[in-house]
């Protein structure tokens, strides 16, 4: 118990000394007048700032009104994390263990640390609307906007139908009676295109009934901050915390860590891409950071402070499942994965239940974001000419204030993604939506580093000589993290990714052919960009 306790007096003060650096962060940006370069399109702007103020609840309200402590609201969005570490929990003990699985989380979670850090550079020093792909399409012209367009886009799909198959999963496991059609993978790709499908619907009721579904959200979030406090609580006053006999050498435990001799490179391919979903657009506040704390706390500190946090609690919830898997799992004679998820319904109903209906809540309010954020993708490149149907994608209905060709159309690729996915003799669809998304994301950071260099007075950190080092360093990860995805995957899966971003390339390139769009930008000014852009009247 007193290694708990000092286990969680070292999170309380990390946690601290994230606010001060926050509050340090905030002071120094205001004092020169550091203007973020993420300035939104008109459209954009008006779909983001007017209409969407309170998409996130009680943590937007706090990010708008107190600056620096809105830190804390990142806690809402990091609760994502959670179904994530369920779902691969099993997959992770079975591939990799215990002990190596901590040392590559814990590993892969610093680069990314690093590597947002990097990003934020790229976002402060290039006003974007659509993100990455408008530091692309300015930087490198039309047919690298394209690339990272594309890859951005097919990445976002892919998230959708991972965190919607998490959410028919964890259904499945609450429902009081069995489903045996659920269970099988053509019953479950059914309930998973039904998933998408609805929320969709919900998307367009509640771009016209905004109030009473900004309620219902709210209540949502609630009851999840609720569910999560009475997870810790039943965890701390049970007798899970006898799990810590893990870390110590004993024999009747050490069959349970597979040893790192004994993996393939497959399985290390595999216990990679799972442990990076943390990071690489696997929570909300990785991918929407400025949303969260943008632009109190301006773009660059927004995403690196977001990261760092999502890595400190992904820390914590993967000490604390791995503690109550190997409780649970002795005792039920080693159930893995679904079933060891059942036997802790069985033998611990308040806390299975809590943490199934928490993860289950935070699979539905990021696959919802998702489809946001691929509909704004989608958006972004059809305005740009990058996509067919220009006038029809990129139209917004402005009584609704919503993007709702884009989201439909976002949809429809969800779906033909999925029975693809389908198609493809592959073991699970949260694997293989994984894997994929990995390699999208891991190949776009890769190829904006190569293609785009940053030219160091242009940028928020100040790293002189060493930003083609770090550039380099982040490229051979990211080929060695996409590779080790790839090689888990059958080459047929790969054509997902392919086909898409080949269509658009080929698309952008005979309408638009090879051409670049430079653009100056000050990153200093005598007002705070927000403020303009608060008090511009909507159209």
């Amino acid at each position: 118990m007193i290694g708990i306790m000092l286990f969680m007096l070292l999170v309380l003060t990390a946690v601290v000394c994230m606010l001060l650096i926050t509050i340090k962060a905030q002071k120094g940006l205001r004092s020169i007048n550091y203007i973020s370069g993420l300035r939104y399109g008109k459209v954009v702007q008006q779909l983001q700032d007017k209409y969407e103020l309170h998409r996130f609840g009680f943590g937007q309200y706090l990010r708008r009104q107190y600056g620096e402590v809105s830190i804390f609201s990142i806690a809402m969005n990091a609760i994502g994390i959670l179904p994530i570490l369920l779902l691969m929990l099993a997959p992770i003990m079975m591939n990799g263990g215990l002990g190596s699985s901590l040392f590559v989380y814990c590993g892969l979670g610093l680069f990314f640390i690093m590597l947002f850090a990097l990003v934020g550079q790229y976002l402060s020093a290039q006003p974007t609307a659509g993100g990455l792909y408008h530091v692309a399409l300015r930087k490198g012209g039309t047919w690298l906007g394209s690339i990272i367009g594309s890859l951005q886009l097919i990445g976002q799909t892919l998230l959708l139908i991972g965190y919607s198959y998490g959410f028919v999963f964890f259904l499945k496991l609450l429902l009081p009676v069995s489903i045996s059609w659920l269970n099988q993978p053509g019953g479950m790709t059914i309930a998973v295109a039904i998933c998408v499908l609805t929320q969709v619907i919900l998307a367009w009721l509640k771009s016209t009934v905004y109030r009473t579904f900004h309620i219902i959200a709210w209540l949502l979030q609630l009851c999840g901050i609720v569910l999560l406090i009475v997870c810790a609580v039943m965890v701390w006053r049970g007798d899970s915390y006898n799990g810590m006999h893990l870390f110590l050498a004993d024999a009747s435990v050490a069959g349970w860590f597979p040893a790192v001799s004994e993996l393939d490179p497959a399985n290390w391919g595999l216990l990679l891409a799972l442990m990076c979903r943390c990071f690489i657009g696997g929570d909300i506040s990785a991918q929407h950071a400025e949303e969260t704390i943008e632009p109190k706390i301006k773009v660059s500190w927004a995403t690196l402070l977001s990261t760092c946090y999502s890595y400190m609690i992904g820390l914590v919830l993967i000490l604390v499942l791995a503690i109550l898997y190997m409780n649970f799992g002795i005792a039920g004679a080693g159930q893995t994965g679904e079933a060891w998820l059942v036997y802790l319904l069985g033998q611990s109903s308040v806390l299975g239940y809590a943490l199934v209906a928490v993860a289950m809540l935070s699979c539905w309010a990021s696959s919802s974001t998702l489809l946001q954020s691929g509909a704004r993708t989608l958006m972004a490149l059809a305005r740009d000419g990058l996509l067919p149907f220009k006038q029809q994608l990129a139209a917004m209905h402005y009584l609704k204030q919503s993007p709702q060709r884009a989201l439909f159309a976002v949809t429809v690729l969800a779906l033909l993604m999925l029975a693809a996915i389908y198609y493809i003799p592959t073991e699970d669809i949260f694997i293989t939506s994984t894997l994929l998304a990995v390699i999208c994301y891991g190949s776009l950071y890769a190829i904006l580093f190569f293609f785009t260099p940053l030219a160091d007075q242009a940028s928020l950190w100040k790293v002189a000589g060493w930003e083609k080092a770090i550039r380099f360093g982040s490229m051979l990860l990211l080929t060695a993290l996409v590779s080790a995805a790839g090689a888990s995957l059958p080459l047929t899966a790969l054509l997902i990714i392919a086909v898409p971003l080949l269509v658009i390339s080929i698309y952008a390139m005979m309408t638009k052919g090879v051409v670049s769009k430079p653009l100056s930008y000050d990153t200093k000014g005598s007002n705070d960009l927000f403020e303009i852009e608060r008090r511009m009247p909507l159209q």
